[in-house]
C-alpha cells in the first residue's frame, strides 16, 4: 500500500512538470512555422520580434551573420521567396531553452527563374520574460542520398 501511494505522489508531482514541457515544445514548433510564413511574406516586423539583439546565424558556407544581416538577407527585393517549409521537426527542451532541429526547403526565384534550396537546421530558441525568441541559428547543407 506505502509503495502505491508513493507512486501516485511520484507521478502527481511529475505530471505537472511534463506537461508544461510538452506544452513549450508545441509553441516552439508552432513558433517555427510563424517564422516560416514571416520568412515567405518578407514580414521584417515579425521577423525582428522572433529574432534576439544577439542572435547569431551561421550559414551552410560557415559564414556568421547578425539578426539585422538575416532580416536584409530574408526580405531582399531582387528575390522572391515561392515557398519556406521546416519539416522533419523535433524539439528537445532544456529548461528555458528550446533546441530544434530539421530540414528546411525552400525555393527563390530570381534573375536565373527558380532554385530550389534544401537544408538541415538547427535553431536555438531561449525563453526570456515569457517570450520566445531565437537565439542561434545554424544551416547546415543536406546530406547526399
Amino acid at each position: 500500500m506505502k509503495i502505491q501511494v508513493k507512486l501516485i505522489l511520484l507521478l502527481l508531482a511529475i505530471t505537472p512538470a511534463a506537461l508544461a514541457q510538452q506544452a513549450d515544445t508545441t509553441l516552439i514548433v508552432e513558433l517555427q512555422k510563424r517564422y516560416d510564413r514571416a520568412v515567405e511574406l518578407k514580414d521584417s516586423v515579425a521577423l525582428q520580434k522572433m529574432f534576439h539583439d544577439k542572435m547569431i546565424i551561421t550559414g551552410g558556407d560557415g559564414a556568421r551573420r547578425d539578426a539585422n544581416a538575416e532580416i536584409r538577407d530574408l526580405v531582399d527585393a531582387r528575390y522572391k521567396v515561392g515557398y519556406f517549409r521546416t519539416s522533419n521537426v523535433s524539439v528537445d527542451m532544456f529548461g528555458e531553452t528550446a533546441v530544434l532541429r530539421g530540414d528546411l526547403e525552400w525555393q527563390i526565384e530570381g534573375n536565373q527563374g527558380p532554385i530550389i534550396l534544401k537544408r538541415r537546421i538547427t535553431f536555438t530558441y531561449v525563453r526570456i520574460k515569457r517570450n520566445w525568441v531565437i537565439v542561434a541559428q545554424h544551416i547546415g547543407t543536406m546530406p547526399k542520398k
